[in-house]
């Protein structure tokens, strides 16, 4: 005959000889461990793919703050001095960083055409933290390299593999290690920034 005491849990059973012990069987006590171990494994698994996601929406979110912090220093000092001509947001894929920069003209800022995007000036810069790479998007996606504003309207630049995009949109991917979901930033030629 078996009976409970209470709502603690603990179990009793009588034996022979009308005695009775406490305790669980070996059944139980093993049932017990294997469903503590396996939800365990998921809890531990879950946890690093979610530590990653969490860094894949931060630098996502970095990402797009820089463009527009870029987009407000290429209003902000339109009536200063003509150098730098815009501000932008400069992407290198191969160190894995992204900055703010200003964008130089040897034409002293004249005409928009004769803006030099290879030649700027780094105002701020960002690097990707490991295990998070930057990455080309995924095709037909284009790879964003640069964005620039030019002020007053502002003007924006998108520039892709050494081109300037006419419209369209081009990305940036960030990802994280393999099996783990990824995370992307465009950026349109009306410079609207889509995560």
């Amino acid at each position: 005959m078996i009976h409970f005491q209470g709502l603690t849990g603990t179990r009793f059973s009588r034996r022979r000889h009308g005695t009775i012990r406490a305790g669980y069987t070996l059944i139980e006590i093993l049932v017990v461990i294997s469903v503590t171990t396996i939800l365990s494994g998921f809890l531990i698994s879950y946890n690093s793919t979610g530590r990653q996601m969490i860094a894949i929406q931060t630098e996502r979110a970095k990402i797009g703050q820089m463009i527009s912090r870029a987009k407000s220093l290429a209003l902000s000092n339109y009536t200063k001095n003509p150098q730098p001509c815009g501000y932008g947001l400069h992407v290198d894929y191969a160190g894995g960083t992204y900055a703010i920069v200003g964008y130089m003209d040897p034409g002293n800022c004249v005409s928009t055409s004769t803006i030099d995007f290879t030649n700027f000036i780094v105002i701020e810069s960002s690097t990707v933290r490991s295990p998070l790479r930057l990455r080309r998007p995924i095709a037909p996606a284009r790879r964003l390299d640069d964005v620039a504003f030019v002020a007053p309207d502002p003007r924006v630049y998108v520039l892709s593999e050494g081109a300037i995009l006419a419209n369209g949109s081009a990305s940036i991917r960030i990802v994280g290690t393999p099996g783990t979901p990824t995370g992307t930033v465009s950026v349109s030629t009306a410079g609207q920034i889509n995560f």
